[in-house]
């Protein structure tokens, strides 16, 4: 497997955490942009489908920056490995 899709399957296990999970802190990238996107508009008026792909911006708001997060981690432990240890 390759580091991304690695890092794209850590950010998709946070989402489903950030859902099904007792903690609030997985979930915070898509809940700071849903008050951003909130504080411009009113949810009652838009119609089902709207709030659909709402909701699926929101899931992929989530687990795009998990996915950058993780593949940021990778990065900098493979840049902080001795040259020696590196295995590729």
């Amino acid at each position: 497997m390759s580091r991304g899709f690695r890092c794209a399957l850590f950010g998709i296990a946070m989402t489903v955490i950030a859902r099904v999970g007792p903690w609030a802190w997985p979930g915070w990238p898509a809940v700071k942009v849903l008050d951003f996107a909130l504080a411009h508009s009113a949810p009652s008026v838009a119609g089902s489908v709207y709030k659909g792909l709402g909701l699926v911006v929101l899931i992929l708001v989530n687990a795009g920056f998990w996915a950058v997060v993780a593949y940021a981690a990778v990065f900098a432990w493979k840049a902080l490995q001795p040259v020696a240890h590196r295995r590729g």
